[in-house]
């Protein structure tokens, strides 16, 4: 290895991920991305490679978030009732349309619940993806 090629590869950032011990992928002939075992510079010269992304993490609502007029049901076997958002007060929402009107906070309504935008056509988590 050159001195201009210990460069080029200490300046890398998937190289620099791999070492602060991150999952590394590359491409594979398949279309696949196939995890790095070890790194070398074969392998950053030959394969387009990345770091592997994470998954988005679902955070509950902050209150200006909710959208106060949205379907709601729960996610759960046995929670399907739908409701409707009507009131929002610091860290809960209320609905009405079930049995009796209800209050959820806001982090059980991330876990349990998920609401609709377009009248129950499609559902999303209640929550922020990040």
């Amino acid at each position: 290895m050159t001195p201009q090629q210990a460069k080029q590869l200490r300046d890398n950032p998937v190289f620099q991920a791999f070492c602060e011990g991150k999952e590394v992928e590359y491409h594979h002939a398949s279309g696949e991305w196939k995890r790095v075992e070890q790194l070398d510079v074969h392998i950053l010269s030959s394969f387009y490679c990345r770091i592997k992304p994470s998954a988005p993490i679902l955070r509950p609502w902050k209150p200006e978030e909710v959208p106060v007029g949205a379907l709601i049901r729960g996610n759960t076997a046995g929670k399907k009732n739908r409701a409707l958002i009507v009131a929002l007060w610091t860290n809960a929402i209320y609905l009405v349309g079930v049995s009796r009107p209800m209050r959820i906070e806001l982090h059980e309504a991330s876990l349990q619940w998920e609401h609709s935008l377009d009248h129950g056509k499609t559902w999303l988590p209640c929550g922020v993806l990040e």
